[in-house]
């Protein structure tokens, strides 16, 4: 297949295609990861409807503790963000098509965004297509494995944070502590860590480049 409308029709056959590219007069598929337009002067095609504005951390709160907190962004699944929150949950889109898509294929039978903790779907929000972002209402909870509602899930408000130097923010008077918890993380889960503790006032960031900061947080 080397003409775009030919290799578009492809794509559109797909669920989990973002898009594609022409390369050396043959079609790419962009399946399950992010598509990005004009890598090594390749054109890239976005679909219709793929691109969202998904957050790079989302806020937890449940009347089932063990995964409330932070979730970090840290790939994709069909095309959608995943993301890991406290201990080893999971909040992630999946697919009625899928079998193995659990929530989805055998519990609400329809796309869910779906919060899994422990061996178990205990959360899920129905999303046909990914037409809801997961911080919208409407979350059902499994109360036979435990999950309580209500929940909630948002964006955490930013706030702005001033570069102060390439150093660490330590000295006589100033307490050094709470290690942001999950090994490398990005400078947003750091901020929103901070912002969620009344007596932070710094951060500090490793593993930063001009293209931004993933590593050890404080």
């Amino acid at each position: 297949i080397s003409d775009p409308p030919t290799c578009a029709a492809k794509c559109s056959e797909m669920y989990n295609c973002g898009g594609f590219n022409i390369n050396g007069g043959k079609c790419q598929l962009c399946v399950d990861r992010d598509v990005k337009a004009n890598v090594n002067g390749i054109t890239a095609y976005l679909k219709s409807g793929y691109a969202h504005n998904y957050p790079d951390v989302i806020q937890v709160q449940s009347a089932f503790s063990r995964v409330n907190g932070l979730f970090q962004m840290v790939g994709h699944k069909h095309g959608f963000p995943r993301y890991t929150g406290p201990n080893g949950a999971t909040l992630s889109f999946e697919r009625q098509a899928v079998n193995s898509d659990w929530a989805a294929a055998h519990w609400l039978q329809s796309d869910v965004w779906t919060i899994l903790e422990g061996g178990h779907h205990r959360f899920a929000l129905r999303s046909p297509g990914g037409s809801k972002p997961p911080t919208q209402s409407g979350w059902e909870a499994r109360t036979d494995v435990g999950a309580q509602l209500p929940i909630d899930l948002w964006t955490p408000v930013a706030q702005d944070y001033t570069f102060l130097f390439n150093a660490c923010p330590r000295g006589s008077g100033i307490p050094y502590n709470n290690a942001v918890n999950g090994g490398a993380v990005t400078r947003a889960v750091c901020e929103a860590k901070c912002n969620a503790d009344p007596a932070c006032r710094v951060i500090e960031m490793a593993g930063c480049s001009a293209g931004g900061c993933l590593g050890p947080g404080m």
